[in-house]
């Protein structure tokens, strides 16, 4: 489905508007859409957006299945866009796994295994080493 959201959150309005006009992602998913997104995360509701990227998904879907995963993009997205600071990664784990436990069946069967939550072994290999802190160049 394109780019991940954590890079389009950081290209929104930085290309011109003649590359804007001439380029066409129908796939792109729109900036209001990303704004939708942090705000239920800050509510603790994983599964609204959820839903809305599995939605956008099967919207988009083609003969091939390469997608970024579910949650590395919403985890990545409220990294840059609000601050890996302000988000206690261990709580948003607990409710993406609660918020995967809702799905249907049905969008269930739209998910790649990289949708899945993390494991209890990354969890505590995370705990044991600590959060990466990744530089960027």
């Amino acid at each position: 489905m394109g780019q991940p959201l954590y890079m389009l959150w950081n290209q929104e309005g930085s290309q011109s508007s003649l590359v804007h006009a001439l380029v066409t992602d129908e796939r792109k998913i729109s900036r209001n859409l990303m704004c939708h997104i942090l705000k239920s995360i800050q509510c603790n509701d994983l599964l609204s957006p959820m839903s809305l990227l599995i939605n956008e998904r099967r919207k988009h879907q083609s003969g091939r299945r390469c997608y970024h995963s579910i949650y590395r993009s919403m985890l990545f997205l409220c990294f840059v866009a609000l601050g890996r600071e302000n988000i206690d990664h261990t709580a948003f784990d607990r409710e993406y796994r609660r918020a995967y436990e809702q799905l249907s069946s049905k969008q269930r069967a739209l998910l790649v295994k990289a949708d899945k939550p993390p494991s209890k072994r990354a969890f505590f290999c995370r705990r044991y080493f600590k959060e990466l802190e990744l530089k960027t160049v």
